[in-house]
């Protein structure tokens, strides 16, 4: 099986904002648009509150970001600290020499719009946000300030289906009283045990769907593999490919 790296990096802002400061970040020229002249143009209003911020950060500093990931070159990299997607797809188009083909950027928990997303080399097929857990709990009771953002990808042929931070799979076993489980991998119980190993599957096949995708294992009685199947998420309009069938 091929070998697949995967980084993380903090990618320090790359914003399509403007910081309003005397000089860019990095950069000791002064900025072309003042904040005098920005008055003058508008500010930008988000629920009442003026943004002082638009337009792009200094390009020395976006270059020392890319020198660096583009030196280790994983072949998917979650990032930490970026605006939007679209900031993300110019960040890659411009620094990054379209290295990844497929991006992804959600907004999270900070106020502030500094969020979290995904570069890949690999078909992105599915994604699951963690920013609202634990459930019900209020905005500062949150687990992640940000999000632990969850992502399905898909590799060349014949590569298994892989995820960041988190592989969502189940597999459909006989136990040794006879009954058929269905249980997720890595967990110690089984999800729900059944009379048949048809039972098992479809119940397995179904609870994949509401968990966003994953792959679908079914073993014989001997405890042999008879199937692998990569389950798309309900409604997906875009399902992955399955790779074995």
């Amino acid at each position: 099986m091929p070998r697949i790296t995967v980084g993380t990096f903090n990618v320090e802002n790359p914003f399509l904002r403007y910081d309003l400061l005397d000089h860019q970040r990095g950069d000791r020229r002064g900025k072309p648009l003042t904040y005098e002249d920005f008055k003058k143009r508008g500010n930008i209003l988000m629920f009442g509150v003026s943004i002082r911020d638009y337009g792009p950060l200094s390009k020395s500093s976006r270059r020392l970001t890319a020198t660096v990931i583009r030196k280790n070159d994983p072949d998917i990299l979650a990032v930490q600290e970026v605006e939007n997607l679209e900031a993300l797809k110019q960040f890659n188009r411009t620094y990054l020499k379209n290295t990844y083909p497929y991006a992804l950027a959600i907004d999270t928990n900070d106020p502030r719009q500094i969020d979290v997303g995904l570069l890949s080399k690999f078909d992105i097929v599915a994604a699951r946000t963690h920013q609202f857990e634990p459930k019900g709990a209020g905005v500062t009771q949150r687990i992640f300030s940000r999000d632990c953002l969850e992502v399905d990808v898909v590799g060349t042929p014949g590569d298994m289906k892989r995820s960041v931070m988190g592989k969502n799979a189940r597999t459909v076993s006989l136990r040794p009283d006879g009954q058929w489980a269905n249980k997720k991998d890595g967990n110690a119980r089984a999800s729900s045990l059944h009379n048949t190993q048809r039972e098992a599957e479809l119940a397995a096949h179904k609870m994949l769907e509401t968990e966003s995708g994953g792959e679908l294992k079914v073993k014989r009685e001997d405890g042999k593999i008879r199937s692998k199947d990569t389950i798309p998420p309900a409604k997906d309009p875009c399902p992955p490919k399955d790779v074995e069938h």
